[in-house]
């Protein structure tokens, strides 16, 4: 993922130059000068053009997507962000984890995410067209081998993914800024205990704070989804409670209370989420009454997210 990371912070084949300062001696003195040898040897360019008729059903999918929920129109709305470009940059020929993607360059703020859409996710049903452009070794097999030919769902995961990076992009650095995030790793302790296959095989669960960052992630993608299709957001919360998450529906309505245009102070959500870990320590007691508490007539309601404070 680190390599792809800085890739995307250079100019295209072959020159494949930085656009910014990388701080980074290796990859800019042998692995770039390699790339290049590489691309030119094989004649990359010329590769790539005789197939972009292939790589067009991919970005047809992505543009309608976001032409159905535009980032800026959202992340300024709800989130407060300006200024910044959005860029989404998607590999074809190697597997990359999704992530994140916010640098700086040339003076300009750029939000996004790299990578491509896993296959194994704690969202709803896998597509025909998620299988064939998923290229996921990370997760191995998906939950289960069923999958529907829907043009409407493709657009939803691809809005999920790309909602579940922004997520990370507008929360990430408040969480960054708390001071005893490790306090609250009874949250991912508790999922350890009762699921210890998932806890082994997700590399969100290979550091001690992992899972908190994505459940943010998680109800940020929620919140966007509820706007375009609430029928998919109620059984992508379940998936996520099955994925351990047992924390996700509570932390969604605050993102929509907090995130509604006339709150502008939505980042008291994270530290309200951070600060009162309390009432939530009380849900880890047991996986029973975490269960008991978050499943059935307690959660999301799809015809109006629940207002509170």
């Amino acid at each position: 993922m680190n390599l792809e990371y800085y890739l995307l912070l250079c100019s295209n084949p072959p020159e494949i130059e930085p656009l910014t300062q990388l701080n980074y001696p290796w990859f800019e003195d042998t692995f770039l000068p390699a790339l290049r040898e590489f691309a030119r040897e094989t004649n990359f360019t010329s590769f790539y053009r005789a197939h972009e008729n292939y790589y067009a059903g991919d970005l047809r999918i992505y543009e309608n997507a976001l032409r159905t929920l535009p980032p800026d129109e959202l992340m300024g709305r709800s989130a407060g962000v300006h200024d910044v470009t959005y860029e989404l940059l998607h590999p074809y020929l190697v597997a990359v984890h999704g992530h994140s993607f916010s640098p700086k360059i040339n003076g300009t703020e750029i939000w996004g995410a790299g990578g491509m859409l896993p296959l194994v996710r704690r969202t709803p049903q896998r597509t025909l067209w998620n299988y064939k452009t998923a290229r996921d070794t990370m997760f191995g097999l998906p939950l289960n081998g069923d999958y529907v030919v829907s043009e409407n769902l493709n657009e939803l995961l691809y809005l999920g993914f790309v909602y579940h990076e922004l997520g990370h992009d507008v929360t990430v650095p408040e969480i960054y800024s708390y001071p005893n995030l490790t306090s609250l790793t009874y949250f991912v302790d508790a999922i350890r205990e009762d699921m210890p296959y998932l806890s082994r095989y997700d590399m969100h669960f290979w550091s001690r704070t992992g899972m908190l960052y994505e459940g943010f992630a998680d109800a940020w993608e929620n919140y966007a989804i509820s706007h375009v299709n609430e029928n998919y957001t109620l059984p992508a919360i379940n998936m996520q409670k099955a994925w351990g998450e047992f924390w996700v529906e509570w932390l969604l309505n605050r993102t929509a209370y907090y995130s509604k245009p006339e709150q502008e102070n939505w980042k008291a959500l994270l530290r309200l989420r951070l600060e009162n870990p309390r009432r939530d320590e009380e849900i880890c007691v047991t996986r029973k009454r975490q269960r008991g508490l978050f499943e059935g007539s307690s959660g999301y309601a799809p015809e109006g997210l629940r207002q509170g404070g």
